[in-house]
């Protein structure tokens, strides 16, 4: 009984049913006082609504029941940080990430901690509570148990030259690339968005489920009025010898019109869905684009015909990135020799574990973007200061002449 309750309450949470997966919870907790698992979820949930202090005393009762649990010493870490108690936070960070947890968490989120507690290490900060910061353990076993501590950290300076030389040495690259790369097609990143827009609101599937104008409202901003073709860093990406993937966690589909001109397409693997993508969520059935359904003069939310609201295929705060892309993910960066991170806040996971996926495998990794982000604090980056626009079309120049000397040659 006990189960399925926990098995409710998640999969109404993931639904962004919040009520309904806290009555859950509720009765989950009720059923087994002495099952850690329920005490996890329900301390999530009010998590998720910004209870942090009922939250904790969750996780801290599950931790009594179970003092090594992971999920809930994971859980409560990042609570911690956002209740501004960092030194109390990198002791659970610790215990989650520990040989002995048990149950253990799965690959991913073990990156996600370890990830976590160096940022921790080196910002020193406390994060304020966000909707979208807020962990969401599943009451699942893992399946894929940790694997060990990526490579050292630490950031190195790279020139164009140094990136081409690593380009020709590298048998098979792979790129994963975030919102700067389409900012140069005239369509606003997650960082303006956030000036206009609250984050939590725009986002999460929780905030959907209440009111679906506002994902609509930030859709209809980030599409503006204009057309966005695939920009010079898509088309240059698109070139590269040695590509073998791109994963991506934009949604605009450029990469796949870049991919498209360049000739034979290098495989998109596209981690939180694409706005081309809309279904209705009365009766199924696809959509029009979003660009047309959130053009301006058409009412928001916009509705079917059977007067269900429609939503773009997207991944919302909240949901799981399908577990197919992931694996594809996953399986792309661990057998890159050079993983080319181009345009990422690497604040978002499971994108940003990706990199230390890759390296823990052996691969270099090279971060593409005007300023660093916070990724050498968890793994060895080699940072090419630069646009992608810029950068991209260089560094595809800079490989043309050696290229056509080796098919001459051979």
């Amino acid at each position: 009984m006990e189960t399925s309750a926990i098995e409710r309450a998640a999969a109404a949470r993931s639904r962004g049913e919040l009520a309904e997966a806290a009555e859950a919870a509720d009765a989950a907790v009720a059923a087994a006082p002495a099952d850690p698992r329920a005490w996890v979820l329900s301390g999530s949930i009010d998590h998720l609504r910004g209870d942090l202090e009922r939250a904790a005393s969750r996780y801290r009762r599950a931790l009594a029941l179970a003092p090594r649990d992971a999920a809930a010493h994971a859980a409560l870490a990042v609570n911690l940080v956002q209740r501004g108690q960092p030194a109390a936070a990198r002791a659970h960070f610790a215990a989650a990430t520990a040989p002995d947890a048990s149950p253990p968490l799965d690959d991913l989120q073990w990156l996600q901690a370890f990830q976590q507690a160096r940022e921790l290490d080196e910002a020193g900060a406390a994060l304020s509570w966000s909707r979208c910061a807020t962990p969401l353990p599943s009451p699942r076993t893992p399946v894929d148990p940790p694997r060990g501590l990526p490579p050292a950290c630490g950031r190195v300076t790279w020139s164009i030259a140094e990136l081409t030389a690593a380009l020709r040495t590298s048998s098979r690259i792979v790129a994963l690339t975030g919102a700067g790369m389409s900012a140069a097609s005239g369509l606003q990143t997650r960082k303006q968005l956030w000036q206009r827009f609250t984050r939590d609101d725009a986002v999460s599937i929780a905030r959907f489920r209440e009111d679906p104008a506002t994902l609509w409202a930030v859709i209809r901003a980030f599409w503006g009025d204009d057309p966005h073709p695939a920009n010079a860093g898509h088309h240059a990406l698109a070139r590269l010898p040695g590509l073998a993937a791109i994963v991506t966690q934009n949604v605009d589909d450029l990469h796949q019109s870049a991919a498209a001109a360049a000739g034979p397409a290098t495989p998109v693997i596209e981690l939180h869905g694409s706005l081309s993508r809309t279904r209705c969520l009365g009766c199924g059935r696809a959509g029009e684009t979003s660009q047309a359904l959130a053009a301006a003069g058409r009412p928001l939310p916009p509705r079917c015909d059977c007067g269900g609201v429609f939503r773009p295929e997207v991944v919302l705060f909240g949901e799981r990135v399908p577990a197919a892309a992931i694996a594809a993910a996953r399986a792309q960066v661990a057998a890159a020799d050079l993983l080319l991170v181009i345009g990422c806040a690497m604040d978002v996971s499971p994108a940003r574990e990706l990199p230390l996926v890759a390296a823990r495998a052996g691969a270099r990794i090279v971060e593409l973007k005007r300023r660093p982000s916070r990724l050498a604090a968890a793994v060895r980056v080699h940072h090419v200061p630069g646009a992608a626009e810029d950068l991209l079309p260089e560094v595809a120049r800079a490989l043309e002449p050696s290229e056509r000397g080796h098919d001459a040659g051979s």
